[in-house]
């Protein structure tokens, strides 16, 4: 929560700025280069289980989906390609052609894969192809069966290197890892843009890990990816100079073993200091709550003077407490205190010289330690003025 308020419950998940792709009838995913509409009858398709490599069982037509992630920046070219074979008996390999159609000074490539799902990096071993932003690629697919020349399924499809992502095409079925909830953290300040983005993964049996992708839509150099394999809680993070105030694109997805997206959720943020809503929702029966909290105000010599006295329910996994003093008139008098996970019920004080009769937002956040990860799971805020008036309580005097 990162000390702030967080935005009213219409924007969370159904509301503007958050986004999930995931499997479901009734989805649209990449078939060969076509977007098409997956209807109820064919769900049964998604819930088979794939070896790495070898012969399958025929259930279908012969099937390839794929995702194309243009990850290019900086003025160079660059992707990752995801591919999944399905229902191709005597299954042998399966090439895929990179091709830039636009410059003839850019040879491509063409990779060959043995295995039924897997990931590509064009470029082969990592780098870019230099100066190739806004030029076209050429992506073709082929599958093959043992003892054929002629491939089963061809597919073909052209993408513009813009960097600004694309992502088609699921390959998650009813066990695969998937999203409970994601918060995300904007602290943002200085000039610098700051995220940490939490998360929690259920159906672990082929989980891979997950990877986030902070996509500066006003600066793409300022584009980076965090990535973690701690599972069923982890965190990722996000810092860059210069971005304060430019919008960004978060994306969090989940990967199997072969390398698949096979969850993601998306959201939308200014890099402002103020959280987003998040996916989902961490809180459990038994997660720590704040009770209630005291804020007493002694300012006195235009020094403000706060003491804050919190009390919390349900401390199995209480992580401590976060005390956010923000001045909304001076920013640098703004002080973020800390509690120890052995204070469950604790006092904080904040002294600052020269803001008294400022308006301050005190904010009380309790955090929670679950499989080793700590995040926010509940708080409160009061607003007052610093004047060495009444002591205030909340829930009760909250706005």
């Amino acid at each position: 929560m990162g000390g702030k308020k967080r935005r009213s419950e219409a924007e969370k998940p159904g509301g503007s700025g958050i986004s999930r792709r995931k499997f479901v009838a009734g989805s649209l995913f990449l078939v060969g280069g076509s977007s098409m509409l997956v209807d109820g009858e064919t769900t049964a398709s998604f819930r088979d289980s794939l070896s790495a490599s070898g012969t399958v069982a025929v259930d279908g037509d012969p099937t390839l989906n794929y995702q194309i992630q243009d990850e290019s920046k900086n003025n160079n070219a660059e992707y990752q390609i995801a591919f999944q074979v399905k229902w191709v008996s005597n299954f042998d390999r399966i090439e895929v052609e990179v091709e830039n159609i636009d410059n003839p000074n850019i040879s491509g490539d063409t990779f060959t894969r043995a295995e039924l799902e897997g990931t590509i990096s064009y470029p082969r071993d990592g780098g870019s192809d230099g100066g190739a932003m806004g030029e076209r690629y050429q992506f073709t697919f082929r599958v093959y069966r043992q003892g054929t020349n002629d491939p089963i399924i061809t597919k073909q499809t052209t993408d513009e290197a813009g960097g600004s992502g694309s992502s088609s095409g699921e390959f998650g079925n009813t066990n695969s890892p998937q999203l409970d909830w994601v918060l995300v953290e904007d602290t943002t300040k200085n000039n610098n843009g700051e995220y940490t983005a939490y998360y929690e993964v259920s159906n672990l049996d082929s989980f891979g890990q997950v990877r986030a992708r902070f996509r500066d839509t006003n600066n793409s150099a300022a584009t980076n990816t965090d990535l973690s394999q701690d599972s069923p809680t982890g965190s990722l993070s996000y810092n860059e100079g210069g971005t304060e105030g430019d919008s960004f694109e978060i994306t969090i997805e989940v990967e199997n073993q072969s390398g698949l997206v096979v969850d993601d959720v998306v959201i939308n943020d200014d890099a402002d200091g103020s959280d987003p809503s998040g996916y989902g929702d961490p809180t459990r029966p038994d997660s720590p709550k704040l009770e209630s909290f005291t804020l007493t105000d002694t300012t006195q010599n235009n020094t403000t003077n706060y003491t804050v006295s919190y009390e919390t329910s349900n401390t199995d996994r209480f992580g401590g407490a976060r005390v956010t003093f923000e001045d909304t008139q001076k920013e640098s008098a703004t002080e973020i205190k800390t509690t120890g996970s052995n204070e469950p019920n604790g006092t904080v004080e904040y002294s600052s010289g020269g803001t008294e009769d400022h308006r301050f937002e005190v904010t009380v956040e309790i955090l929670e330690t679950r499989n080793g990860t700590t995040f926010a799971i509940d708080s409160g805020t009061l607003e007052d003025t610093a004047d060495g008036g009444a002591t205030m309580k909340w829930p009760e005097d909250a706005n």
